[in-house]
């Protein structure tokens, strides 16, 4: 092998030496002296010191220095091809290299530069390209000179936890056993408001400590993912029990940058260590195609969810890389008012808080500042998903990205916001299954040993989408113990719709114009969500989704917008969050139907506004909790009402004997308790009443025989007492089944 590659660079160099004339000859003279040298006295041990001894970290003075940084990529004979290199005088040191792309970052002169691409037309080089820099994406600092001991009297307001959902998510979990590496400026761990015992890191070399920050960028994006929990100085992460492996890349002020290939080898170096969140609040404007196949391929070796800085130079401004890679999670940044911040690019995958955001300042024991940047946001995001893969490790990649993109609050156009706004809370009820949590615990973050050896990262794992198995929980609020049947747990989850690319919403579009007043849609397996556009379709009289199992995301509050809408039928879907209580503003409705089993929280009380219009009211198979409001009582035009299967709680309200026109009544399978209403024997009109699989006690009320003859009473599965009153023996069509203590 040795000497087949010293005879084909004896044929390059002659060719080269013959057919092309700006090139010195003497050069050509001094290659071909080093291969007959190489060929003398180069062992296979020797060629491998020899690499070894190029294999280093090189920086240039400037950036106008006269050498050039490249990253080259070799064919199927790597090692060959790698040391048959050297023979190009000019390439004096090897910075970093990537087997597994089969490529090497080098430092070469200008003369060499031109001799190596000349090589790549012909040789065993395939792809030659400059290795770009990359450096931080903070706009703006300023520093705030209050003293430590007046700080806590001032209480600075973080708007930024709130915004993401922070404060509720850390009743469930705050970031312990997750691992985030942060590759930036390093973290100066003297600053009172961090955990020291959370952080470690590497020293690339006695230069570079990890724990040394001369910028305080590191610093500021660590008191953002981690800063101490409840201690005096009032700034909290948002993952504050995370641990932090740190890799300092930047290293003073007037030496902000990095190459492209330095990134992928620190990248390289946080997956050994053990992180799964890599957090890059930093990009360059020039493509690296090496770049991008190093992260696609570390990313699939190791499961990495790496997170980037969407860039700060304007919503015209060219993509930022790395974070316009496909395999790389964008951030922008919103301000206080979910608005996007002016200076946040375009196309990003998600948006978080990134606008005078309080931090904390490197250099100091309690100094803070507030900045604003894409870098920040980028620092939102890895937290959050700290706290996902905390509650549940178990979780994939895909389960994680799935959770935080499907969960974003929608904020308009996806150019400008991608799939939204950052819910912590949100995203953690939806890796749950579209269930909500248990307080102060949480069953989904215990691996059997089953997950725990399947989530172990593998060289080429499995892109379809898949839940291991949890304990299922009960839908509640996290300061309530209920109990009762749980809700199913979803087996899978629903195919990802990359930003910019809502084909749901566009074949949306395409159906509805002002002569139109009708859309339906069924059985489309297009994947996307609805946009708060929507509330622009107001010639609209009917807005049919159903059997779309694709369809995300929440249910726009715009939606209200359609006061000429007669029917609303949202079945069988995907959706998730929470009723918009805007919709008690659609006056005309006559028709709702809203069915998804990550529909959580309360019905409004607001549909009672519904009540000179709506006949059908359909809110099954959800995960709606709280007590039926007394309110609903008053829709008094309804013929049928189904809100069974779901985590209702409280008593059946006394008001529902105010259903005048009502048809058919279906509560079963909820956590209904208390006694059966006697008002329910008003109903005369009354042809089913189904109340089976709740927690209802107390007698049988005997108004019940006023109902008509005809009806089908089914009042299964319940804690009734009592002996069954004689006036029901004249009804052919009732069911006392699983009432242990009820007589007769």
């Amino acid at each position: 092998k040795m000497y087949r590659m010293l005879v084909h660079l004896f044929l390059i160099s002659f060719y080269r030496g013959v057919k092309t004339t700006n090139i010195n000859r003497n050069m050509h003279i001094k290659r071909f002296n080093l291969i007959i040298l190489t060929a003398f006295f180069l062992s296979s041990e020797s060629v491998l010191g020899l690499l070894g001894n190029l294999v280093g970290r090189y920086r240039p003075t400037t950036i106008e220095s006269k050498t050039f940084p490249l990253i080259l990529q070799f064919g199927e004979k790597y090692d060959e091809s790698s040391i048959g290199l050297q023979s190009v005088e000019g390439v004096f040191a090897s910075r970093n290299e990537f087997e597994y792309i089969k490529s090497l970052a080098v430092t070469a002169d200008a003369e060499a530069r031109e001799s190596l691409r000349m090589m790549a037309e012909d040789s065993f080089i395939t792809t030659l390209e400059e290795d770009p820099l990359r450096d931080t994406q903070t706009y703006k600092q300023e520093t705030l000179n209050i003293p430590f001991p007046k700080f806590e009297a001032r209480r600075l307001k973080e708007y930024n936890l709130n915004l993401v959902q922070a404060n509720e998510a850390h009743k469930f979990t705050k970031g312990k056993n997750a691992k985030v590496c942060l590759i930036d400026s390093g973290v100066d761990l003297q600053h009172l408001d961090l955990n020291e015992d959370l952080f470690s890191g590497l020293n690339l070399n006695t230069e570079m400590r990890w724990d040394i920050d001369l910028i305080s960028h590191g610093t500021y994006l660590a008191g953002i993912i981690s800063a101490k929990h409840n201690n005096a100085i009032e700034i909290e992460g948002i993952a504050p029990e995370a641990e932090i492996f740190v890799i300092r890349v930047f290293e003073n002020t007037s030496r902000e940058f990095e190459f492209a290939s330095g990134l992928v080898k620190a990248v390289e170096r946080c997956a050994i260590a053990g992180a799964r969140i890599i957090n890059l609040s930093l990009g360059g404007y020039k493509k690296s195609e090496l770049e991008q196949q190093g992260f696609s391929e570390l990313v699939n070796r190791y499961d990495l969810l790496i997170v980037a800085a969407g860039g700060n130079k304007g919503f015209s401004a060219p993509p930022l890389y790395p974070a316009s890679y496909s395999d790389i999670v964008s951030v922008g940044a919103v301000n206080e008012y979910k608005e996007r911040w002016f200076f946040s690019q375009a196309d990003v995958d998600i948006v978080a808080p990134g606008t005078d955001v309080l931090g904390l300042k490197g250099g100091t024991q309690d100094g803070f500042k507030r900045s604003s940047g894409t870098s920040i946001a980028c620092a939102h995001v890895t937290a959050v998903a700290a706290l996902l893969w905390s509650w549940k490790p178990c979780a994939t990649l895909l389960e994680i990205k799935t959770a935080l993109f499907m969960s974003a609050e929608s904020l308009g156009n996806d150019r400008e916001f991608g799939y939204g706004l950052v819910q912590a809370m949100d995203a953690l009820i939806y890796l749950n299954g579209g269930l909500l949590l248990i307080a102060n615990s949480s069953p989904n973050g215990i691996c059997s040993p089953a997950d725990t050896n399947a989530s172990k990262p593998t060289k080429y794992p499995t892109l379809a989408p898949s839940f291991e198995a949890t304990p299922k929980l009960t839908s509640q609020k996290p300061s309530e113990q209920l109990s009762g049947q749980p809700l199913e747990q979803l087996s899978t989850l629903p195919t990802l719709s990359p930003p910019g690319r809502n084909e749901f919403w566009r074949r949306l579009q395409n159906q509805y114009n002002e002569e139109n007043d009708s859309i339906a849609m069924s059985d489309d397996f297009a994947a996307g969500y609805l946009l708060p556009d929507i509330g622009q379709f107001q010639s609209l009289t009917s807005l049919t989704i159903a059997y779309c199992e694709n369809l995300v995301g929440k249910i726009p509050t715009e939606i209200g917008l359609l006061t000429n809408l007669k029917a609303l039928n949202l079945g069988l879907t995907n959706l998730s969050g929470t009723i918009p209580t805007e919709i008690g503003m659609l006056t005309k409705l006559g028709n709702l139907w809203i069915e998804s089993r990550h529909i959580y929280g309360k019905i409004p009380k607001e549909l009672s506004q519904l009540s000179n219009t709506l006949t059908e009211l359909t809110l099954m198979e959800n995960a709606l909790d709280g007590t039926i409001p007394s309110e609903i009582g008053l829709l008094t035009e309804v013929t049928n009402m189904a809100i069974q299967r779901n985590e209702l709680i409280g008593t059946i309200p006394t008001e529902f004997g105010l259903l005048s026109s009502i048809d058919d009544i279906r509560f079963r399978h909820n956590n209904l308790s208390g006694t059966i209403p006697t008002q329910l024997g008003l109903l005369t009109q009354l042809a089913g009443l189904f109340l089976n699989n709740n927690n209802l006690s107390g007698t049988i009320p005997t108004q019940l025989a006023l109902l008509s003859e005809n009806i089908e009473m089914v009042l299964d599965y319940n804690n009734l007492s009592g002996t069954i009153p004689a006036e029901l023996a004249k009804f052919p069509y009732v069911s006392y089944l699983g009432n242990p203590s009820l007589q007769g």
